[in-house]
């Protein structure tokens, strides 16, 4: 079933912008991982970039299509070009809040399911993600997590020769417990090039420090302590080293060659200041995943007040020099926040501002959820682009767009040129409604200027609200965001070869995009939701309320299911 969509639907633009001339960059400078697949982590790659050299939407007559599986993670892409993803279990009619969650293989045209099996991710306790939620695909399409209960869990796809049918197959765990402190928990685990498998623990006040541990290949676990501290990012893998960045600094860990265990090869503390609920942030420290650029370099930003930092280092194991090359102070003061990793391509970084995130709801003492359903409108918003300098000397900031509001993990295509992000539209008309309208996009940036391309109507209403995932794009082009109500993909209606040839003539022809131009302000709502409408009267407030009642065996006073009904 399509995810349902709220008020205001027919009252907002279905396409804005104009469709765009491609404006292909350099491939990004990421090594192949012998053991991870090309999108296999929650930011595209082990080296956390963000960056996808595949095909995206140009907004020549796009096409929407999405599916309603409750609450889903951030979509990965297998090497046949499958959706792999987690979403709420089928319960969800009955027990929308339950646990545990399934793990879905999706067709990457119809989004239909193509396998699902049981699947437990971390839980969200308010002030922090828990561990258990960075899954990882795989070079074979297998998908590996590092569980709560301190095990390392791989489910590979079968086909069945006869029917064709593909189907999960859950391996024997591999237990890592005996390298996680009681009261601790695996945070995030990823092979490095050899195939040892390193991982860092939740940590914090009740483990007394993060545990990073590393499992060689005699089977044994090797671990170093590191007091007082807290991770709440996944690690970032290179050729060389494995890095981590905890509540209060980032670190560089190698093998120790005499041991086989962890060896923190330099540390760099940062700036750390709690920030108010009102920020929006769930980290206590950097809200950023490690990012490495190329061979040299890598990015994390502080949570330093009252504005964060974009913090550039050397990566190798020795440098001469000052290890960071710039710290460059970003956004308006006391309206600058992250809590998203920065794109990384080369030496270009690109960070979004997430100061006045909705926050978690509060659902009981000491019980919270994720904010799924919230609203941006209170975001302070911004979308910068900094460069490093040629002889390492500093940074620049490129560009500053302050009306860039991302309710997504932002994405860059090398070969559009374009940025591509989930956003909430904040206008006259979304705001003069009663009650205001709460309308969602796929939007477009340019990577070259920061200026605004086109953006596609996804849906309206609070299932369509991003909550801070990743977007991902696949190798057929098309766009794919997870959401509080499911998942839906964003494409172009030209596909394969005839993509391209489009791709071609947008990019030589000033007639070709003219014509281009006038056709998309003639773009209707049925031709681009090309799927039957399913409404629903709910709104923030009162899908929680109903989800909550539902979930104790109650009610719900708003139609959390939708209906299926013609276009007003």
């Amino acid at each position: 079933m399509p995810i349902p969509d709220g008020a205001g639907l027919e009252q907002v633009p279905v396409f804005d912008g104009s469709p765009a001339r491609p404006r292909p960059m350099l491939p990004k400078d990421v090594p192949d991982h012998p053991l991870l697949g090309e999108q296999s982590v929650f930011h595209d790659d082990h080296y956390n970039s963000d960056v996808t050299d595949y095909p995206a939407p140009l907004g020549l007559e796009p096409r929407v299509v999405t599916r309603a599986y409750g609450v889903c993670g951030t979509p990965r892409v297998d090497s046949n070009g499958r959706i792999i993803t987690t979403c709420a279990n089928p319960e969800f009619a009955v027990n929308p809040l339950a646990q545990p969650s399934l793990l879905y293989l999706l067709d990457p045209d119809s989004l239909d399911i193509l396998a699902a099996t049981p699947f437990f991710i971390g839980q969200f306790d308010g002030s922090s993600i828990g561990g258990g939620n960075y899954p990882h695909v795989l070079d074979d399409n297998s998908v590996i997590n590092g569980g709560v209960d301190g095990t390392l869990d791989r489910y590979a796809q079968v086909e069945n020769p006869e029917t064709g049918q593909i189907s999960w197959e859950f391996s024997e765990p591999i237990d890592f417990s005996s390298g996680i402190p009681n009261g601790d928990a695996m945070f995030d685990l990823v092979p490095d090039f050899e195939g040892r498998y390193w991982y860092a623990t939740v940590g914090g006040p009740a483990a007394g420090g993060v545990t990073v541990g590393v499992r060689g290949g005699d089977g044994n676990i090797r671990t170093l302590f590191l007091p007082g501290e807290k991770t709440e990012n996944g690690l970032a893998v290179g050729e060389q080293g494995v890095f981590v960045v905890t509540d209060t600094a980032l670190y560089r860990f190698d093998i120790d060659p005499g041991s086989g265990g962890p060896r923190q090869t330099w540390r760099e503390p940062y700036d750390s200041v709690p920030k108010p609920p009102e920020a929006g942030v769930f980290s206590d420290g950097s809200g950023s995943t490690p990012t490495l650029l190329g061979r040299n370099y890598i990015v994390i930003t502080d949570n330093a007040s009252p504005q964060v930092n974009l913090l550039v280092y050397r990566r190798d194991a020795e440098c001469s020099g000052d290890r960071q090359i710039c710290k460059l102070p970003l956004f308006s003061p006391g309206q600058s926040a992250n809590d998203l990793s920065v794109i990384g391509n080369r030496r270009s970084i690109v960070v979004s501002n997430w100061y006045g995130a909705p926050q978690p709801y509060v659902v009981g003492p000491g019980q919270t959820l994720p904010p799924f359903f919230g609203n941006y409108r209170n975001m302070a918003g911004g979308m910068t682009r900094v460069d490093i300098r040629r002889d390492e000397s500093g940074c620049d900031i490129v560009w500053h767009n302050p009306d860039v509001r991302t309710n997504s993990v932002p994405k860059l295509s090398t070969l559009t040129g374009l940025i591509y992000y989930h956003g909430q539209r904040i206008d006259e008309t979304t705001e003069s409604a009663v009650p205001p309208i709460d309308a969602y996009y796929m939007k477009a940036v340019s990577m070259k200027s920061g200026k605004f391309v086109f953006d596609v109507l996804a849906g309206t209403g609070p299932y369509y609200s991003g909550g801070g995932l990743t977007t991902t794009i696949g190798p057929n082009g098309a766009f794919y965001q997870a959401t509080g109500g499911g998942i839906y993909k964003v494409q172009d209606a030209a596909t394969g070869r005839q993509y391209f040839s489009r791709y071609l003539r947008m990019l030589l022809s000033k007639r070709y995009r003219k014509f281009w131009n006038l056709k998309s302000r003639q773009y209707r709502l049925d031709e681009v939701k090309v799927e039957p409408i399913v409404r629903t009267d709910c709104t923030e407030q009162t899908l929680l309320a109903s989800l909550l009642s539902i979930s104790q065996g109650g009610i719900g006073i708003c139609d959390v299911f939708g209906t299926p009904a013609a276009l007003d």
